[in-house]
């Protein structure tokens, strides 16, 4: 969890959106930190930005 003011978590959601519209990944990457975990549509859970990008976001993203 983080103290981040609901304004800036407001914020990177906007700026995560637009990297997700504009397909930009390398964008996208800086706002993650290399050991991420996550879970989505393509995968149960994944450990680390190059399998979320691979399997998660390179599959779903429009």
């Amino acid at each position: 969890m983080t103290d981040m003011p609901l304004g800036e978590l407001s914020d990177w959601f906007d700026t995560w959106a637009a990297y997700v519209r504009a397909r930009d990944f390398v964008a996208a990457r800086a706002l993650f930190s290399p050991e991420v975990m996550s879970f989505g549509t393509h995968m149960r859970i994944v450990h680390g930005l190059d399998a979320l990008e691979r399997d998660q976001w390179r599959a779903v993203w429009p």
